[in-house]
């Protein structure tokens, strides 16, 4: 997924597309929803020095990423 520093806005006409496979409108879906899927994603490390590191695990962010894409073309039949 290409990361982009734009401000994206959820739209009806965006979520269609995506439904029908737009892989550009996807992608927007995507880059909407980035932030919480990292934050659905972050768990925090405390090291030996007690201090506490926030984490991003890629692979569960990306898990989500996939079940959301799944679900997303599953909506074909209520749209």
């Amino acid at each position: 997924m290409k990361e982009s520093k734009k401000r994206i806005r959820l739209t009806y006409d965006m979520i269609i597309k995506a439904v029908h496979g737009d892989k550009g409108a996807l992608e927007d879906v995507l880059i909407y929803f980035d932030s919480y899927i990292t934050a659905l994603s972050t768990f925090y490390v405390v090291d030996k020095k007690g201090e506490k590191t926030r984490r991003v695990d890629l692979d569960v962010k990306a898990e989500i990423q996939t079940k959301f894409i799944i679900a997303i073309q599953k909506w074909k039949a209520v749209l």
